[in-house]
């Protein structure tokens, strides 16, 4: 991840483990004790969808501050850059698929513009280092945030991400002629 979402820790990064904790993380890979979900390589980027219905974008904490940013904010943003199309692009296909849910159930999953959706955005037109065949958008969770811009602890937003990743997981919207796919998060299969 990166921009809002941060820099995704690694376990060798956790310092506060102690070699038994690590050991038994270790283990519960290896025996396949865990649940697991693919890591996936695209552009980061945070939307919420207000109390008036209108759908907004975060790449930092500013934007947070601000109510996040219209789409003609965030597609002014990108004019020009190498990710444009994966950022704009993207932006339309998740827009389209969340358009399609109902204003009412989409204003109570996102708390009025209080959660934002954390996603990854993966486009064959920008790849990173793992290049995407077609254009996906998979959801990772619900952050929650105060009008300065700060994370909250939010007990309802799983049960809300796990909801709009449900209603949403295997979508497929057109844009500018190309078929985007919208996932929850991919668990994998550990053998």
């Amino acid at each position: 991840m990166g921009a809002l979402g941060g820099h995704m820790a690694h376990l060798h990064e956790s310092l506060e483990l102690t070699f038994n904790e690590l050991a038994t993380i270790l283990d519960s890979i290896a025996n396949a004790d865990v649940e697991a979900t693919e890591k996936v390589d695209g552009q980061n980027l945070f939307l919420t969808v207000d109390e008036t219905g209108s759908i907004r974008t975060a790449r930092n904490g500013g934007d947070l501050k601000t109510g996040g940013m219209t789409p003609e904010a965030f597609a002014s943003k990108w004019a020009g850059h190498p990710a444009e199309g994966a950022f704009t692009k993207g932006f339309e296909a998740i827009a389209l698929a969340i358009n399609g849910m109902g204003s009412d159930v989409v204003q109570d999953l996102f708390a009025a513009g209080k959660r934002y959706v954390n996603m990854e955005v993966m486009y064959p037109g920008n790849p990173n280092l793992i290049i995407y065949d077609a254009g996906n958008v998979v959801l990772h969770n619900f952050n929650t945030f105060d009008e300065a811009g700060e994370p909250v602890d939010d007990p309802d937003a799983r049960t809300a991400f796990d909801q709009l990743s449900t209603a949403l997981d295997a979508a497929e919207v057109e844009v500018d002629g190309e078929t985007w796919t919208i996932k929850g998060p991919v668990v994998a299969q550990l053998q």
